[in-house]
Order: C-alpha cells, then sequence, then structure tokens
C-alpha cells in the first residue's frame, strides 16, 4: 500500500489538516516541504504519514450475525460481574478459532511434497461490535481444499457452538455482493441486505441465505 510522508524541509514534522474542498489530509499551508513516497516507511522520526488506502468494493460472502439476548445479559453484568466472564469467552472462542484458521498447516505432510505451500483458508475478515457480528469471505478461492462457501458453513458452525456453549442463541442472514471489509472497516451493499435478512426476514434464532443469490 502506498502512502505519503511530509515534513519541514528544516526536518521538523509538519502538522496535517483537512482539506474539505479536495476532501484529503495535506500538509499545513506556508512553508517548504519535503515529500517521500512509497511502501516503506522512511528513516527517521520526523515524518508526518499520509495514509493513501484505496476503497474499493469487492465480491465477498457475507454474514451479519445477531448474538440474541447479549444486550440483557451486558445489563445484568453490571451487577453481577462474573457475568462479564460469560460473555468475554463467546469472544474469546471465536477469535482463537479466527486464529487457528489463519494458520497455514498442512495436514498431509506425507502426501504433499514440502515444497507445496499449504493454504487452509480463503482470505476472510471478521468484525465484531456490541451484540453483532460481520464474518465475510473473498468468493475466489485461494484455499488448497475449501471453498468459500464450505469455510462460510464451517465458520457460521463454529460461531453458533461458541454462542451456544454459553447460553447463546443467534440469528443471522447470509449473501452475496459488493463490500469493503478490511480491519475492522466494513460497509457497502452486501453488508446492508445481510443486515437485512437478519432483522426482517430470519425471525427465528435461525441463519438463512439470501433467495436472490442463485446457485
Amino acid at each position: 500500500m502506498m502512502r505519503q510522508y511530509y515534513r519541514h524541509a528544516d526536518g521538523r514534522r509538519s502538522n496535517l489538516s483537512f482539506n474539505v474542498e479536495k476532501q484529503n489530509w495535506e500538509p499545513e499551508p506556508g512553508g517548504r516541504w519535503e515529500k517521500w513516497e512509497g511502501e516503506d516507511e522512511p528513516d527517521g522520526a520526523v515524518w508526518s504519514q499520509l495514509d493513501l488506502r484505496h476503497y474499493e468494493y469487492e465480491e465477498r460472502i457475507v454474514a451479519f450475525i445477531d448474538i440474541l439476548g447479549w444486550r440483557q445479559v451486558v445489563q445484568e453484568s453490571e451487577k453481577e460481574t462474573t457475568i462479564i466472564q460469560k460473555l468475554g469467552k463467546v469472544i474469546d472462542e471465536f477469535h482463537l478459532y479466527d486464529s487457528v484458521l489463519r494458520d497455514t498447516i498442512n495436514p498431509y505432510p506425507i502426501t504433499q511434497p514440502i515444497e507445496i505451500e499449504f493454504k487452509n483458508y480463503n482470505e476472510f475478515n471478521i468484525t465484531q461490535f456490541s451484540d453483532s457480528v460481520v464474518i465475510s469471505v473473498a468468493t475466489e478461492k485461494t484455499a488448497t481444499i475449501v471453498t468459500p462457501e464450505e469455510q462460510m458453513q464451517d465458520m457460521l458452525i463454529n460461531f453458533i457452538h461458541c454462542a451456544r456453549s454459553q447460553g447463546f442463541f443467534v440469528r443471522g442472514g447470509v449473501t452475496i455482493g459488493e463490500i469493503f471489509h478490511k480491519e475492522n472497516k466494513v460497509f457497502g451493499p452486501a453488508m446492508n441486505r445481510a443486515y437485512e435478512l437478519e432483522n426482517t426476514l430470519a425471525i427465528y434464532p435461525r441463519i438463512i441465505l439470501d433467495p436472490n443469490n442463485k446457485g
């Protein structure tokens, strides 16, 4: 990812200000500036960074999940601190699965030559906020064995298990469409559709598939 860095010509760190007309960050007006651009950070600690991330939608399988009863339990946790452990365990177990899945492990060391890199997951992202969880998997297959659809199914089954182990049911919707989902930033038409499925069509503790997606 390309980045821009600025500093005063005399070596001092520049202050960045937001240009409303251009809708971007730039060095403060006045003075002489030195500019550096590249993927790696420049030497020295006096540079101010401009992030040139380019936002684009991509096609992904998207699931929006609501943990039912979460808010009520959170309210109860204010008086009963042991409940906090219950809440945390749901998230901890799911993120543990996240970490394990991201490890590249070859389950067939005998039949697969060591020179062949075995990748056991397709590119995915998870964002959790309050009682909601968004999971997305890239539709382009990059894993050695599992398809994106199989991976999403496995992740949802695991999440349901994590929630049920602590007494929670879940409700959700799954669709395929355009979305931006990097790190904790998530938005797009597919996000809206998955939320709509969960909020208006699922009704009961279940995860439904978008009837508009064929195949």
